[in-house]
């Protein structure tokens, strides 16, 4: 046997050729997974350049929704101090309608 301690057997010929066909059958098994590999790393790569459109469309989205999310939220806050001072006293209620009015009436004049 070899220094390296690697022990070879002595196959007869019909097992010999078994393991020739198993080994015939490994090798096709592996050429045919790499091949699948190689066309989803293909498809992958395609799909990968569309992404880089996709993803400058759903950062505009994104970008415009936290705006107006921003926007809302300045409204809500308006609002709700509005209906604090109407809540108030009788008279704020006046002059919150009041003020009503004129901002309406202001608005139709132009």
């Amino acid at each position: 046997m070899g220094d390296g301690g690697e022990r070879f057997e002595v196959l007869d010929p019909e097992g010999a050729v078994l393991e020739l066909g198993q080994e015939r059958e490994m090798k096709e098994m592996l050429e045919l997974s790499v091949f699948e590999m190689k066309n989803t790393v293909a498809q992958l790569e395609k799909r990968l350049t569309n992404v880089g459109d996709e993803d400058n469309e759903w950062k505009t989205r994104y970008e415009t929704q936290i705006e107006l999310n921003r926007q809302l939220e300045r409204q809500i806050g308006l609002l709700q101090g509005k209906m604090e001072q109407v809540r108030g006293s009788p008279t704020d209620r006046l002059a919150s309608i009041r003020s009503f009015d004129q901002m309406h009436m202001v608005c139709s004049c132009y």
